[in-house]
């Protein structure tokens, strides 16, 4: 079992979603994990994540569709059958998109994540979404090896192309808690 701190620094209501990976069960949500659809601004939720449960869950701001062009935080408790237990991994993903910076601790060492808020400064975003994300030009190119400018200030740090692996924290927390900040300050 793993648990994880939704601590939302936005500034602002957003709008979630959560997937699963097929055969897994959803954790609790009573007083957990942001319930799909709103999570309110400088709310902080937690939920307890059971081994054999991978997901995802995608922020947006509030009111928007949830598009497939979000920021992300991904976890896996899958059990590793030449450990013989569930590593907690968890990462942060810009691989489709971003709409907020996101970083994952532990401990309070960065676990993953980049704290760095795309939209000020740097490139111009490639691509908006008709839901007001920066869409990466890089998802789905599994032979692509760097960031796109815009999303590089974030490159090994969150996920900004598909193979950008330093971006994963490989089970490095096994406190069985990590906490993960939408907007860090």
């Amino acid at each position: 079992m793993f648990t994880v701190i939704f601590k939302n620094n936005a500034g602002e209501a957003l709008t979630t979603m959560h997937t699963k990976n097929e055969g897994a069960e959803f954790p609790p949500l009573n007083g957990g994990m942001p319930a799909p659809g709103e999570f309110p601004a400088g709310a902080v939720k937690s939920a307890v994540l059971p081994t054999g449960y991978a997901g995802r869950i995608a922020f947006a701001q509030k009111g928007k569709v949830i598009d497939g062009w979000e920021s992300l935080i991904e976890y896996s408790l899958i059990t590793d059958k030449g450990l013989g237990f569930a590593p907690g991994d968890i990462d942060v993903s810009y691989v489709d998109g971003f709409t907020y910076p996101i970083v994952c601790n532990c401990k309070g060492v960065r676990l993953s994540g980049c704290p760095v808020n795309l939209w000020k400064g740097g490139a111009q975003c490639p691509e908006l979404s008709t839901q007001g994300a920066c869409k990466n030009p890089h998802r789905m190119k599994k032979d692509i090896t760097y960031a796109d400018p815009w999303f590089k200030r974030c490159e090994h740090q969150a996920y900004t192309y598909s193979t950008d692996d330093a971006a994963n924290s490989n089970g490095q927390c096994q406190s069985g808690t990590v906490e993960c900040i939408i907007s860090p300050k």
